[in-house]
């Protein structure tokens, strides 16, 4: 049964949004990032200018610090290796050229400053689908307009944005689809010591055949398939920006809702059997996660930091497999980190934990053990650098198994050949272990991308990935070859 928390939360974006345009408020939005090889990344900057950034959150803390956070979580069977195929267009270790590149302002609304970007990609693939069999060769047309509202308010912020994305695929009409993404944050800073950060988002997605829940059988689906997302988080920060140690304690939903497919809408070979009830083959996927945390951060120096988290996160689905146990679970992690920044040549991060995960229904494995991410960003020269990431985490499962436990390692050169041309080439290398499930996979991949900033608001990159996946079923066995063409262009 679907829920109808799907419309209530979406009138409740609605409203927030009409509250915070009301009120005059401004926010950032937080997403974390994940890993996008496709996507090209000229990284030149350097220690001072990391050092100058802000954080939305707490000090101290930067982007560049989040980005590889990002890269070492992602899980690339997840398939968000591509703009083309992602549903989260939060970039990787995005490090832009070091040119000036200010945002041109569209206007102001109720004492918001506007600014839109648009993206257009074209991407040719070898393999629509990721299958070992039907290797679908087609062009992918990318059209992404997006609009921002900012306002600074004294100490708060606040924001506001929408994405529009189109995709046009040459070969099958069919798999054509239309992504739209809605988002409000804010960072409320009520005195020297009481902050709050807020987000909120919505976002209507497709899931593109033969990816995630359709690995190795994308064929067998007519169209995309379509899903909402709702994310709401907030982390209230006790403590002053300039106080040696912070306390933070934050929450976040996020709920999952698919659009009906079918079992007698598939393409299968073998007659789908007489019943009384039509089979929805996308129920058992919806689900709600509920995440507590509390964090104890301390400043060692400058730009040093380390801290003490405590997570736990409980995770409800709709409806059981079919013949299978329920996948509802519950989760505690305890985990530390340290983190320097804007030291002389390196900037990172190492964050290690302990977590155990367990089911409501004893058919299913707890899963215990030692977990960890950790990120280094090596700077020996001004107009390069090399940035390491590794992770070992454990995700949803995408159809079969309890989880999955991702380990991956990747390792990225960036050079910047002249002031406005760069390059980067990266390598991934990843594990999937299927919990309660034999199957295992190994994801390689390899990209190689270059950037040219032509203005400051107008920037081209040409980007080449090879994507091969070996598994122990063989079905899920293939290998891809994507060259794209984007170009980014603020208006």
């Amino acid at each position: 049964m679907k829920r109808i928390l799907r419309s209530n939360t979406l009138f409740a974006l609605v409203g927030l949004l009409i509250h915070i345009s009301g009120a005059g408020v401004a926010v950032a939005e937080n997403q974390p990032g994940q890993i996008q090889l496709e996507q090209s990344a000229v990284p030149v900057t350097t220690p001072s200018q990391i050092a100058k950034q802000e954080p939305i959150q707490t000090a101290p803390s930067t982007s560049v610090l989040d980005s590889l956070e990002s890269q070492a979580s992602a899980n690339v069977d997840d398939n968000t290796t591509s703009p083309i195929y992602t549903n989260n267009s939060t970039g990787s270790n995005t490090l832009t050229i070091d040119v000036d590149n200010p945002q041109t302002l569209l206007g102001q609304v109720g004492g918001f400053d506007i600014t839109s970007n648009l993206r257009v990609s074209q991407v040719y693939t070898d393999n629509l689908l990721q299958d070992k069999d039907s290797e679908i060769h087609t062009f992918v047309t990318n059209i992404a307009p997006s609009l921002q509202f900012n306002k600074l308010d004294g100490l708060n912020r606040y924001n506001m944005n929408y994405q529009f994305d189109h995709r046009n695929f040459s070969a099958r009409g069919r798999d054509n689809i239309t992504n739209q993404r809605l988002s409000a944050s804010g960072l409320f800073d009520f005195d020297i010591r009481h902050r709050l950060n807020a987000n909120i988002n919505y976002a209507w997605l497709h899931e593109m055949r033969g990816r995630d829940f359709s690995n190795g059988f994308g064929d067998q689906l007519t169209e995309p398939t379509s899903y909402n997302v709702l994310n709401v988080s907030t982390a209230y920060i006790y403590g002053s920006k300039t106080a040696a140690a912070n306390l933070i304690f934050d929450y976040r939903i996020s709920d999952i809702n698919y659009d009906s497919v079918y079992l007698d809408e598939l393409n299968l070979d073998d007659p789908i059997p007489d019943t009384d009830e039509r089979f929805d083959i996308t129920a058992d996927r919806e689900h709600q996660t509920h995440t507590l945390a509390s964090t104890f951060k301390y400043r060692l120096g400058a730009f040093t930091d380390m801290s003490l988290r405590l997570t736990y996160k409980d995770t409800d689905y709709d409806t059981k497999r079919y013949n299978q146990a329920s996948l509802n679970n519950r989760e505690y992690e305890i985990s530390g980190r340290f983190a320097w920044q804007g030291s002389a040549i390196t900037t990172g991060y190492v964050d290690v934990g302990y977590a155990t995960r367990s089911y409501s229904d004893d058919a299913r494995s707890s899963k215990q053990g030692i977990r960890w991410k950790a990120g280094v960003l090596w700077q020996p020269l001004t107009y390069s650098n090399v940035d390491v990431s590794t992770a070992r985490q454990i995700y949803e499962p995408k159809g079969q198994g309890s989880y999955i436990e991702n380990a991956n390692i990747s390792l990225a050169w960036h050079h910047n050949w002249l002031s406005r041309l760069g390059s980067r080439v990266a390598v991934s290398f990843n594990e999937d272990d299927y919990g309660d499930s034999t199957r295992k996979d190994d994801n390689r991949l390899l990209n190689a991308s270059a950037q040219y900033q032509m203005r400051d608001n107008l920037k081209f990159d040409v980007s080449f990935t090879h994507h091969q996946r070996s598994s122990n079923v063989a079905d899920m066995r293939f290998t891809e070859n994507r060259l794209s063409f984007n170009v980014n262009y603020q208006l």
